[in-house]
């Protein structure tokens, strides 16, 4: 299946339009997008789902997680907005961070090509200072993360603080 799409940005107040087509590889989605001219700063990249069929009730996908337990590790049994990614299956201890939201965007793979060759991708740091200081707690570990059947690629260190993670 092909798919396309033209999305327009203003940076410094010039309008580039940015010409995307994608194909669906079995789970993988390959997007090829081509820029009319140079790009000399920093380029922010920012991925958004549309459903292609109806939102969940109530918007179930966007308050899947719980922020409590993001801030706060005495919070990590706080999963009322989680399931189904919030307690192992064997054990039934607590998943940090819980929910979909989590599982979700920890684990997509990116990958910038120009010319055939690999670009560099900061992938340190890159959250905004406002989440990295208000939205996750800097003693919030990760635990049980990715152990149940359903994992969708990345693991988390559980040594590393959630909020340096993948910030």
């Amino acid at each position: 299946m092909r798919f396309g799409a033209e999305a327009e940005r203003f940076i410094d107040n010039q309008k580039i339009l940015m010409h995307c087509r994608w194909r669906k590889l079995s789970s993988d989605m390959m997007i090829d997008a081509f820029l009319p001219h140079m790009l000399k700063m920093q380029v922010h990249i920012f991925k958004a789902m549309t459903p292609t069929r109806p939102a969940p009730p109530n918007g179930l996908y966007v308050k899947n997680r719980s922020d409590k337990q993001l801030w706060n590790k005495a919070a990590e049994g706080e999963l009322n907005n989680c399931f189904p990614e919030d307690k192992t299956k064997d054990t039934n201890q607590s998943i940090v961070p819980c929910g979909l939201i989590a599982w979700s965007l920890f684990n997509d793979t990116y990958r910038f090509l120009t010319n055939n060759k690999d670009l560099t991708i900061k992938k340190k740091n890159i959250a905004w200072g406002s989440d990295q200081r208000f939205k996750f707690g800097s003693k919030v570990y990760p635990k049980n993360f990715q152990n149940r059947d359903l994992i969708g690629g990345a693991r988390l260190n559980e040594s590393i603080p959630v909020a340096r993670e993948k910030s």
